[in-house]
């Protein structure tokens, strides 16, 4: 019985997962001279010919396109029940791919980041598909995640404050590999909190606190305050007014805040505290506390 063969070159794919990411060569080889059938993709309908394939030279076949694709054939002499199958996988076209914090969009350069951050990655191959995604932060590798999973917990609290390149790389099924990247800003560390000295007796019923607040190079957010005769911690936190920057821009500036109505012969706490643009604040023990007595001037 007449043998047919397909065979390609090189015979060892270049890629991964069998894929080939540079197009490879399709022969078709027979032990004696004889037409060949054959379809891509499908055994059913109408079969094309390969006339007179002449051993040992054989004979190429075009493959298709790019992608995972079958060649279904066999040799005059014989039948369907002899049909051979062949994959041919190849793809020379890079991935694309693009970090996300969610839930918002993207990453912008620069954003200030702290404590534990949920990163996806986001990729895509219109061919073979998305197979890995590699993730350094300045050249350490922080994730290496296998399709379909696409997001890691980074706890910022590992790098040093400062300025952070991160890095991503996407794998496609064949071995593609592209490459992005961006810049983040960690800032684990509180700002610092000054408050100009508030009096233990207080002779009206509003009281303007003024201070200044810092950060070596994380933008202030904000400040905020809270004050109460009573628990503290039923207390609701006000935002205070932002009066001036200083040589440092937002990473230095001027705040006011107000407390109002305060009851005569009231013994009042207020607690301060600020934020930076990473969201980060003093910690309980590091809040401002002041406590006052209200006397009223008759």
């Amino acid at each position: 019985m007449t043998e047919a063969i397909a065979v390609l070159y090189p015979n060892s794919p270049d890629g991964l997962n069998g894929w080939y990411i540079s197009e490879p060569e399709l022969w078709i080889y027979t032990d004696e001279t004889c037409d060949v059938y054959y379809q891509w993709n499908s055994s059913g309908g109408s079969w094309a010919e390969i006339p007179s394939v002449v051993p040992p030279s054989g004979t190429q076949v075009e493959i298709p396109s790019m992608g995972s694709n079958y060649l279904y054939y066999y040799p005059s002499g014989t039948s369907l029940g002899d049909m051979k199958v062949q994959r041919v996988a190849w793809e020379n076209t890079l991935p694309s791919g693009e970090f996300l914090f969610p839930p918002t969009s993207g990453v912008s350069p620069g954003m200030y980041l702290s404590d534990k951050v949920s990163i996806q990655c986001s990729g895509s191959d219109d061919v073979s598909g998305v197979y890995q995604y590699i993730v350094r932060a300045n050249e350490q590798l922080i994730a290496n995640l296998y399709f379909p999973i696409d997001t890691f917990e980074w706890d910022t609290r590992t790098f040093s404050d400062g300025l952070v390149n991160l890095s991503l790389q996407v794998v496609d099924e064949a071995g593609n590999v592209s490459a992005s990247g961006t810049y983040v800003y960690i800032g684990n560390q509180p700002p610092m909190l000054e408050v100009e000295p508030i009096p233990s007796v207080v002779f009206s019923s509003g009281l303007d606190v003024y201070g200044r607040t810092y950060h070596g190079f994380i933008p202030i957010d904000r400040v905020e305050y809270c004050y109460s005769s009573g628990e503290m911690s039923q207390a609701d936190w006000y935002e205070g007014e932002i009066l001036s920057t200083g040589e440092g821009g937002y990473c230095d500036v001027r705040w006011k805040v107000s407390l109002y109505n305060l009851e005569n012969n009231g013994v009042y706490t207020t607690k301060i505290r600020s934020w930076t643009e990473a969201q980060v604040t003093q910690s309980d023990n590091e809040v401002f506390r002041k406590t006052f007595t209200v006397k009223y001037l008759e």
